[in-house]
Parts: C-alpha cells; structure tokens; sequence
C-alpha cells in the first residue's frame, strides 16, 4: 500500500494548481475559458477525493513512517522548471521559452548527451511552433522582448 501520506501532499499540490490554474484562468473570456475551467474544476475535485481517501487511510496506518523527501527532488524540479517558463514566456516568448525548458529539462534530469539534448529542445520546439503557427494558424507569444513597437 501506498503511504497515505503521499497521497496527502499529492491531492493538497493538485488542488493549489488546479485553483491556480482556475484563478489565473478567470481572466479569460468566458468561451475560450470553458474548457479549462472543467479540467481545472475536475482536478480540483479528483484531488478532494484523493486527500479524502488518504485522510481514511492515516486511520487504519499504525506505523509511524516519514516521508522520504529525497524522492521528490525530481517532481520539485519539473514543477520549479514549468512554472519559470509560464512567468518567462509573456517576456522572452514562445520559441526561446521553449527551448530553455526543454534543454533545461534535459540536462537537468540527466539526459546524458547534452548537445543532443539541445539540439532536441530546438527541434521539438520548432516543431510544435509550425504545427500551431502554420498548420493551426494560432498565434504563440513572442515576448515583449522582441517586440518592435
């Protein structure tokens, strides 16, 4: 069985990031936001659900255990990583953001060759911004940084 005291800190970081995500999304206009607003709202839900079932389950557990934090060095990481590149992206843009994270994700989570690390993060972020600039003709952010107004 699962340390119900994992599954605590889990529901209670999904929750915070679901009611982030609805908070920062309330901004929106009301269609675009629609969609988000039911996954946020079903996350939040779920992970009501889940800090119920871990808080059940603290009852039954006997054994005093303690969270071995060093196991979520990685999880941490991923989650510092995503939230500069949502406070980086109105700044640098879509394309640069991109890059940083995803070579940065690389290299951080120790992806051996690091050139090809980089060379990846460049051609995954070019990619997917062909698929939604020209394919999708959806705009991505460029950055106040470069822009020439």
């Amino acid at each position: 069985m699962i340390n119900w005291k994992y599954d605590l800190l889990l529901a209670v970081s999904l929750f915070a990031i679901g009611l982030a995500f609805y908070i920062t999304g309330s901004a929106y206009p009301a269609t675009p936001f629609l969609f988000p607003s039911y996954l946020t709202v079903s996350l939040c839900i779920l992970s009501v659900i889940l800090g119920i079932s871990a808080i059940r389950r603290s009852k039954e557990d006997v054994s005093s255990s303690k969270i071995e934090w060093h196991k979520y060095k990685a999880p941490a990481f991923v989650v510092a990583l995503m939230a500069a590149y949502i406070g980086v992206m109105d700044y640098i843009g879509f394309l640069a953001s991109g890059c940083l994270l995803l070579a940065t994700f690389y290299i951080g989570m120790g992806f051996k060759n690091k050139i090809l690390g980089i060379i990846l993060a460049i051609v995954i972020t070019a990619i997917v911004y062909a698929i939604f600039h020209i394919a999708l003709e959806v705009s991505l952010p460029i950055g106040s940084l470069w822009e020439t107004e």
